[in-house]
């Protein structure tokens, strides 16, 4: 019977505050009937009447463009044997990842002001665009990396089962993060 009442409680609410439909969470009430302030005063505020108080730290997570992170790997390779027991081998090996996650700080410079010459001036001193923050910790999957390797391979097999081989790679290797991490001590994700 408790359960019946509390669905129909729910049904009610949901025709209140949603007549059109919509789902109850996503409406939003026109005139509260609590004031929070008294029992949840504002915490920033509190703060700043502590003597010597470290200015907060934020971290946020960029949920509106945020993507899977994605890598592809490709390589192509070709062999040849050789008269007199050669065997040479040259490949190419390469990844790209899209998406990947990146931290910055994004509190670190002031807000610039742009010049008649449409130039933007960052003035001197002038502090980080929100100095009631010490940081605000941005991660985002807008990260990418490269990687792309030449790789040469020769091999000699003689009698008696003697034989001998030598590798040679040039590779080079270029993005964006090369860590996941904020660099302000913030969200990390190992792989």
């Amino acid at each position: 019977m408790r359960d019946f009442r509390a669905a129909q409680v729910a049904k009610a609410f949901r025709r209140a505050a949603a007549p059109s439909g919509a789902h109850f969470w996503g409406c939003s009430c026109g005139a509260p009937n609590f004031d929070a302030s008294e029992t949840f005063p504002d915490a920033v505020a509190g703060v700043a009447l502590i003597p010597y108080a470290t200015p907060f730290q934020i971290e946020i997570l960029d949920y509106n463009h945020f993507q899977s992170p994605a890598v592809l790997r490709y390589s192509f390779s070709a062999q040849q044997f050789l008269s007199g027991g050669w065997r040479l081998q040259a490949a190419y090996v390469g990844a790209r990842g899209n998406h990947l996650y990146r931290g910055y700080e994004a509190n670190l410079y002031p807000i610039p002001v742009e010049q008649p010459d449409g130039s933007l001036y960052f003035p001197p001193n002038s502090g980080p665009i929100n100095p009631s923050f010490g940081a605000i910790a941005v991660t985002t999957t807008d990260a990418q990396s490269f990687y792309n390797a030449m790789q040469i391979s020769a091999a000699w097999t003689g009698l008696r089962s003697v034989s001998a081989q030598a590798n040679y790679t040039y590779s080079k290797s270029v993005d964006d993060a090369s860590s996941a991490s904020t660099g302000t001590g913030g969200l990390r994700f190992s792989f």
